[in-house]
């Protein structure tokens, strides 16, 4: 007996090492390594009319390129620098302005994002510290493991309070689909997430009450690092003034234009209707898992078990 508890107790220490090396992966975290960049165009068109005192038209339009670059990363967290560099032109007529008729702009953010459940933990625009969606799930990255397994994902959503005065972020669940994707010439499957839900629009009257009415967010994520690659989102809201009413709207179009990381060209399959409430995953980010069906941590625990139970019958001989 003393044989065989000492056998059982090297065994179980040639387990350790074992389960200590899948708790680093056993998180959301993508396969992005520092210095890993990728870069992304679109425009947007913010338009409005209206009657009375509100009178008149707004539209401005946009182009801006997107470049997100990693910066740092540790066990828990990840560093994305986001880049953006904005041209934009403005018309308006009777009651309506623009603060300019045309100019460009540049705005750094940098995003921390925790590695566990990807929530952002802290956020700098232009070197100067935010509140800005920090505690809720980041829109830069999703966990594609995740995504493959479900049929909704976490996402950010900023829901009107009950004057109109503000919105405040949410987690919202957004339904997942796929399609395919061209990127660097590369045809991959990506993800779809889809959320319609009440969104302020682009102008508030003299009390500070926003146009109110409803967004669809369309954002997509590749398949094999869960970057943001691109997006489609439309909104329509009407406003209420002091002697006149307006209505707004928004479109965004954004694309996916180049980046160091390579891809693999797969194909889209039928999405699963298994639907995964967990915000972690065992196999993301952990390039040993390449066997399809049979992850090589299953293969290894599997080894170890079965030179236990070959340990312990032999000592059981062997005390006997």
């Amino acid at each position: 007996m003393r044989q065989k508890s000492t056998f059982v107790k090297v065994a179980m220490l040639l387990l350790i090492p074992l389960f200590a090396y899948q708790i680093p992966h056993a998180n959301a975290a993508p396969q992005l390594s520092v210095g890993d960049w990728w870069s992304v165009q679109g425009n947007d068109q913010t338009s409005a009319s209206g009657t009375g005192t509100m009178a008149g038209s707004f539209l401005e339009k946009e182009n801006y390129t997107v470049r997100f670059v990693v910066t740092d990363m540790s066990n828990d967290t990840i560093t994305i620098l986001q880049h953006s560099d904005s041209t934009f032109v403005c018309n308006a007529s009777d009651q309506w302005s623009c603060s300019n008729s045309k100019g460009s702009y540049s705005v750094d953010r940098q995003y921390t994002i925790a590695l566990s459940d990807l929530v952002l933990t802290k956020l700098t625009v232009n070197g100067n510290s935010s509140t800005y969606q920090v505690g809720y799930h980041t829109w830069i990255i999703q966990d594609p493991s995740l995504l493959a397994t479900s049929e909704t994902a976490t996402y950010l959503w900023c829901t009107p309070n009950s004057d109109g005065t503000a919105c405040f972020d949410s987690d919202m669940q957004a339904t997942v689909s796929t399609t395919q994707v061209i990127l660097k010439g590369v045809s991959e499957k990506g993800y779809v997430l889809t959320y319609s839900g009440p969104a302020l629009g682009q102008f508030k009257n003299g009390q500070g009450i926003w146009s109110l009415g409803t967004g669809t967010d369309m954002p997509q994520y590749d398949s094999m690092y869960g970057i943001w690659i691109g997006a489609t989102y439309n909104a329509a809201a009407k406003g209420i003034g002091t002697g006149g009413n307006w209505t707004d709207g928004y479109v965004e179009h954004d694309y996916f234009n180049d980046s160091s990381l390579t891809f693999t060209p797969a194909s889209v399959t039928t999405a699963s209707s298994m639907t995964s409430t967990s915000t972690t995953s065992s196999s993301v980010g952990n390039p040993l898992t390449s066997i399809p069906g049979f992850p090589i941590e299953s293969i290894l625990l599997g080894v170890i078990l079965a030179f236990v139970v070959l340990i312990v019958k032999r000592s059981k001989t062997v005390g006997n």
